[in-house]
């Protein structure tokens, strides 16, 4: 078994024992994944807790990017497209995005379905939200917001007044339009809600471009390899055909070949020799009609 795989089923094992768990101290942690990890590969390749848990992080990083790959191209996923239409289309995103290709697909195969493996991936990514609210001094306020400050203005005592229009006959009708209306009006987004919205929605676009090329990539390699199959099969047929062919003219050389020894055997044979009338006859018109023939072959 590959040292990876044993890895991740020690890594699984351990980590949903319910009397262990993952709140324990990390050095021991790793240690009984380590002792399982010994006792899955059935030998010691001399790898101490520390080695493992690096390779964990390792492997859980790549696996983790790869599942949320492999969930947008789900998402996306087109009619006609089965499972493994998906992992291939998921395994030229990651190299697109990630810059190399993905090695841990025994790895996924173990991960992907359990709950711990689900549950540890959004812990992971609590940790790592809070860590950079922290990088940030912990305070994460919108462009919207600090927009909306820096332009309030103070009420004026000309805005305060009812808005009126005069009319023709010089009467004040009121336009229906309160102050208190303004107060219900949604506040625009602001530079940091559009620039994600437009980010988004050039992922998504960059996506279904992805998916439709990989798409006719698809259809391309199938009408490739339809064509490559009929060539094969008349390639086939050919060579069934001249297989055939030889046999057929091995066959009449036998075929030729022991008819001219028995012509040759009844040539050979004296008519006299043989005791009764019928055999001599027989004899004589054997070997005459042997020599016309080969005179008419000669001619």
């Amino acid at each position: 078994m590959d040292e990876d795989e044993a890895l991740c089923k020690a890594w699984l094992r351990v980590s949903e024992d319910a009397v262990v768990g993952t709140d324990q101290q990390r050095g021991k942690l790793w240690e009984r994944i380590r002792m399982e990890f010994i006792s899955i590969l059935n030998c010691d390749p001399g790898r101490n807790a520390s080695g493992l848990a690096h390779r964990w992080k390792i492997i859980q990083h790549c696996v983790n990017k790869f599942s949320g790959y492999f969930r947008t191209i789900e998402r996306a996923q087109r009619s006609g497209n089965n499972a493994e239409d998906n992992m291939i289309a998921t395994k030229q995103l990651y190299n697109d995005k990630e810059e190399h290709q993905f090695k841990y697909d025994s790895c996924w195969m173990i991960l992907k379905d359990t709950s711990k493996w689900y549950n540890y991936t959004i812990e992971q990514k609590g940790k790592q939200k809070k860590t950079s609210q922290k990088k940030r001094g912990e305070i994460d306020l919108d462009d919207d917001e600090i927009e909306d400050s820096s332009n309030t203005q103070p009420p004026s005592s000309d805005q305060s007044a009812p808005a009126t229009t005069p009319t023709s006959t010089g009467h004040e009708v009121d336009d229906g339009v309160s102050n208190d209306s303004s107060q219900g009006l949604t506040r625009p987004h602001g530079k940091k809600t559009a620039t994600k919205n437009s980010r988004r929605k050039k992922n998504l676009a960059s996506l279904d471009l992805f998916v439709e090329e990989f798409s006719n990539m698809r259809k391309e390699q199938s009408s490739r390899f339809e064509e490559e199959g009929i060539r094969r099969n008349a390639i086939e047929q050919q060579k069934l055909q001249a297989k055939i062919e030889t046999k057929r003219m091995e066959i009449a050389a036998k075929q030729e070949h022991q008819q001219k020894q028995r012509e040759q055997e009844i040539m050979m044979m004296d008519p006299e020799s043989t005791p009764t009338e019928e055999g001599k006859t027989w004899i004589i018109e054997q070997q005459i009609e042997i020599l016309s023939r080969v005179r008419n072959n000669k001619k």
